[in-house]
């Protein structure tokens, strides 16, 4: 039954009602009429309309994941330079793998925050500027062994060398 049928049909109701004075609520209106259902659909330009919401949405997440991993290129690369330090670590002259971590570690500063910002840092200077771009990082506890390494060419505590190198992969992932 369509709108127009059942407004015809309650207001002659309504009318019959009226012309016999009984109160509509005392009376029994009959059965009740219910509409035909309403049929889903995904045809409807409203569903066309998210959907493409939807895919636009997506297609800038994803340029946005791919900018994001493009951006963080050089921290990929440093770590695996630094694996590759570590990996080819020579026994006994562990302050000729000191230099290339910090070396390491200097170019990787430059990329992020200029060369006239990081290019004069050296010593305690350089290890404060390390562990205030960082998380949980500490290099300046290290600060003798660090100076005897790399400036001095002196032998180092291998867990020294080890702790500084993970230290100084924790800056590369961690660093602002």
């Amino acid at each position: 039954m369509n709108v127009n049928a059942l407004l015809i049909t309650l207001t002659s109701y309504l009318i019959q009602m009226a012309e016999t004075n009984q109160d509509p609520r005392q009376s029994d209106p009959g059965p009740l009429i219910e509409p035909d259902p309403i049929s889903f659909s995904f045809d409807t330009p409203g569903w066309y309309f998210l959907g493409g919401v939807i895919f636009i949405l997506g297609c800038l997440l994803l340029i946005s994941v791919i900018k994001n991993y493009q951006k963080n290129a050089y921290r990929r690369d440093a770590i695996e330079k630094l694996n590759q330090i570590e990996n080819t670590n020579p026994k006994g002259v562990n302050y000729l793998t000191l230099n290339h971590v910090f070396a390491l570690l200097k170019i990787v500063a430059f990329e992020t925050y200029g060369r006239h910002e990081v290019a004069a840092m050296h010593g305690s200077e350089w290890l404060t500027f390390l562990e205030s771009k960082a998380a949980n990082v500490s290099f300046n506890k290290y600060e003798e062994d660090i100076y005897r390494a790399v400036y001095k060419e002196e032998k180092v505590p291998e867990t020294v060398v080890i702790e500084l190198i993970s230290q100084s992969k924790k800056w590369i992932q961690t660093h602002a």
